[in-house]
């Protein structure tokens, strides 16, 4: 158990983390595939989107599993996961940069190339998949341990208010990531400008994320 008293891998997803980390590395790749030889339409853009955000939650709960079973202690654990968020800022950063460079001074940028870049990335994103390694039997994942039940997850002292927190922040942050390339549309902004904005936002959520790191 970590210090909030939760059984450091009694979920289902535990013991499966690379098998999660591989399927939403593949439904990334298939979702920028789809992007570009898929006509575009409001159904089409919205499977592919489903799709993309399928494999984003897959990984993002295989590489927090990872970050558990890898760290010795709560102490570890916060600075593996801290490396796992700046590395996250990075990424987040990087696209919009990209972007940016792609753009120009167009208000729209090239989104074909755009697309082709992302199935190049989620290419050598799945090989990396592929690569890791399955959790060793009885390492962290104490199999012999029942799944914790959603009851029994929910009255963990602070786990609500920890999921109304994250909840506020995600809803700002989505807002500002989608909110602002509209805006950029709509106003006649050059999609660097709103680019540069973008990775300027990464870049202070990368330097914020370093106080986890010891």
């Amino acid at each position: 158990r970590d210090v909030t008293g939760v059984q450091t891998c009694a979920l289902p997803i535990c013991g499966h983390d690379a098998l999660a980390i591989r399927i939403g590395s593949v439904l990334s790749l298939v979702s920028a595939v789809g992007f570009v030889i898929v006509p575009s339409n409001a159904v089409t853009l919205a499977l592919n989107t489903a799709v993309m955000g399928v494999g984003q939650l897959a990984c993002m709960a295989g590489h927090q599993i990872v970050c558990v079973r890898a760290a010795k202690g709560p102490r570890g654990r916060e600075a593996i996961f801290g490396y796992h968020m700046v590395a996250i800022a990075f990424g987040q950063g990087v696209g919009p940069f990209i972007v940016s460079w792609l753009a120009g001074n167009a208000a729209i940028p090239p989104t074909g190339l755009v697309f082709q870049i992302s199935i190049l990335v989620g290419s050598l994103a799945a090989l990396t998949a592929f690569g890791m390694q399955r959790a060793a039997a009885g390492v962290d994942g104490k199999r012999g341990e029942a799944a914790m039940g959603l009851g029994e997850l929910v009255r963990v002292k602070g786990l609500i208010a920890y999921i109304v927190a994250s909840l506020i922040t995600i809803t700002g942050l989505d807002i500002i990531v989608i909110y602002l390339p509209l805006l950029g549309a709509e106003r006649g902004i050059d999609a660097g400008v709103i680019g540069a904005m973008l990775a300027a936002r990464a870049a202070a959520s990368m330097v914020s994320r370093l106080v986890y790191v010891p």
